[in-house]
């Protein structure tokens, strides 16, 4: 699916939605912390993932 993104619209701009999409699923670990939901956590740690797929 990513391979059809940069055949259509280029490598350049799939690489920095991917490292959008990471950043901001990295931003709020900075107000995590041992009380933080879980499936907030999650949530978060999902977005990441899929931004990573991207890169």
């Amino acid at each position: 699916m990513i391979g059809r993104y940069i055949d259509r619209i280029g490598a350049r701009w799939v690489l920095i939605a991917g490292l959008l999409v990471t950043l901001i699923g990295t931003v709020p670990f900075l107000w995590f912390d041992q009380h933080t939901n879980f499936y907030l956590l999650m949530a978060v740690l999902f977005v990441r993932g899929s931004g990573l797929v991207q890169l």
